[in-house]
């Protein structure tokens, strides 16, 4: 596999850590166009997830049968299917792990404080090992094609700007200080371990597997609208304006 070229890749992963370091200011004035934004977000992610991502599996499986010698067996047909079951199982365990602090009763020798670091570095350790992966699969990649990488660029940088919103949402000033700080440094770790670095094609395969699945899982979580929350029409349009996007430049 060829690196794409390497300003496009370090643009798309300074503005992954931008996202996260200066987020607190991306918000737009009115919580009513914010909420109109992040519903944008959501339908871009989706399409994403069914226009591309999805193919991409394929894609995916195909190169993985073809490393393995196009050995034809479950294992090598269904292997990065399994990989992306694995991502969305473990982005789910991780979602419960922090739904259930909340209501949990503290251990009588613990304290509250001790509970939420725990909780907080587990959440935050998680998502920075994503966009590690997120921004390490922008520079080693299946599809490597220019419009392919500003494609993905487009729809990974509102998804981690929703990430980042939900983050700020659920730990306040623990995030505002540290977390988004280490978040930041992992998007801007991960394209430099990708220019260092070249995964054989199966283990890429198996990243790719697993950041289809978390994307998945943490788009459901994180993103569709909740309640009374989600506002239709942006989602829509945004889901239907990266799926044309998609398709005309596929």
């Amino acid at each position: 596999m060829e690196t794409p070229q390497s300003f496009e890749t370090l643009t798309a992963a300074v503005i992954f850590a931008a996202i996260f370091f200066f987020g607190k200011w991306l918000a737009l004035p009115q919580k009513n166009y914010h909420r109109r934004l992040m519903s944008f977000a959501s339908g871009v992610t989706v399409a994403y997830v069914f226009v591309h991502l999805i193919p991409d599996l394929h894609i995916a499986s195909r190169a993985y049968t073809s490393a393995m010698g196009n050995v034809h067996t479950p294992a090598t047909i269904y292997y990065v299917y399994l990989a992306a079951m694995i991502g969305f199982m473990v982005f789910y365990g991780l979602e419960h792990i922090v739904i259930s602090s909340r209501s949990k009763p503290e251990p009588v020798n613990s304290s509250p404080q001790e509970t939420v670091n725990t909780v907080f570095l587990l959440h935050i350790g998680g998502f920075a090992l994503y966009t590690w992966l997120v921004t390490y699969l922008l520079v080693n990649n299946i599809d490597e094609k220019t419009v392919p990488i500003l494609l993905y660029s487009f729809a990974m940088g509102l998804h981690l700007f929703s990430i980042d919103h939900a983050l700020r949402r659920e730990h306040g000033s623990t995030y505002a200080g540290m977390g988004k700080n280490i978040l930041a440094a992992a998007a801007l770790l991960g394209w430099v371990v990708g220019m260092l670095v070249k995964l054989p094609i199966f283990t890429v395969v198996s990243l790719l597997g697993f950041i289809s699945g978390a994307v998945i899982m943490n788009s459901m979580i994180m993103e569709l609208p909740s309640e009374k929350e989600g506002k239709f029409f942006p989602f829509l349009f945004g889901g239907m304006f990266y799926a044309f996007l998609l398709l005309l430049l596929a």
